[in-house]
């Protein structure tokens, strides 16, 4: 067919010309430029099948049987990180130092069971201001929307002076403290990832669990797939960062255990007024329970020391 079209175009050429009253041109003229364009398709198709079977080798490579597309090893030369910058000296420090920590010629090479990665939450896997940070948002919610007829008036209070700006010190995690006492530890856990199903004010359509930044999902990834064992440090209360952690893009890179965060008092049921946990014993069946107290914020050097502690 290229060849017919080729040659018809040949002869159409010079017969267009002179209709136009261009200068005619010899019939010999004319059978020359047809054979001189006929031999240049055929090189030309000739060219073309070489590229279709170079093109066919390459997406009919197989993996594991199955086919992979073009487009599919395009998107495997970006790599594992194709949110970043390829040139970004972040990345590239990171895929340096993770290449060698794998391969066991090199100076950097990490055992599996020593390859721990460890992540801040807010601020770092996910959005830390004030229209979107998960805990804040989530006290102010209880306080003010979901049961203002839990809490103190002077917590509701605490709820509305913050602010833009706010820091989110100790003195705010106690009046967390305090604002979920009474809950069992599921029922914190259930109204946090309830919470999370809420719209922000700050993105439209955007709910507080969606808060991750993909690029740093993809760095929580890569890390897993190279045996990393994953914790997430936070300075929001545990059983909060679970509920986080757990219904998020990095749910199946971090297990529950390796969850650190602030702590607030808990005890068993009927027992809060009891001095120490020390004077009873859990019982099959028996309710664990926030009592409003507060142990400790995990931020600062206290993030440093709890990694010690609970990590090694």
């Amino acid at each position: 067919m290229k060849k017919l079209v080729s040659l018809l175009l040949a002869l159409a050429l010079p017969l267009g010309l002179t209709a136009c009253g261009a200068t005619s041109v010899p019939v010999a003229s004319t059978e020359a430029a047809a054979q001189e364009i006929t031999e240049s398709t055929e090189e030309t198709e000739k060219a073309d099948e070489t590229e279709a079977v170079k093109e066919t080798e390459e997406t009919t490579a197989q993996d594991e049987g199955k086919i992979i597309s073009l487009e599919e090893k395009k998107n495997e030369k970006m790599g594992a990180l194709p949110k970043w910058d390829p040139s970004s000296p972040a990345m590239q420090s990171l895929v340096e130092f993770v290449s060698a920590s794998v391969d066991e010629d090199s100076d950097g090479f990490i055992p599996v069971k020593d390859r721990i990665a460890v992540f801040d939450m807010d601020g770092t896997l996910t959005c830390e201001t004030y229209f979107t940070y998960y805990d804040t948002c989530m006290f102010i919610s209880y306080c003010l929307e979901d049961h203002p007829e839990r809490v103190s008036e002077e917590l509701k209070e605490a709820a509305r002076e913050i602010k833009p700006g706010y820091t989110a010190g100790e003195e705010l995690a106690r009046n967390f403290a305090k604002a979920y006492a009474g809950m069992t530890v599921e029922e914190l856990y259930d109204y946090a990832v309830e919470f999370g199903q809420k719209k922000t004010e700050s993105f439209n359509n955007m709910r507080y669990i969606d808060g991750f930044y993909l690029p740093m999902v993809e760095v929580v990834k890569y890390l897993y797939d190279n045996d990393y064992t994953i914790y997430v440090v936070s300075g929001t209360e545990r059983t909060t960062t679970r509920a986080i952690v757990n219904n998020s893009p990095i749910s199946e890179y971090v297990a529950p255990s390796h969850v650190i965060g602030t702590e607030f008092e808990v005890k068993v049921k009927g027992n809060e007024d009891v001095s120490s946990n020390m004077d009873f014993k859990y019982a099959d069946g028996d309710e664990l329970v926030l009592t409003g107290g507060f142990i400790q914020k995990n931020l600062n050097a206290n993030k440093t020391i709890w990694i010690e502690r609970e990590i090694g």
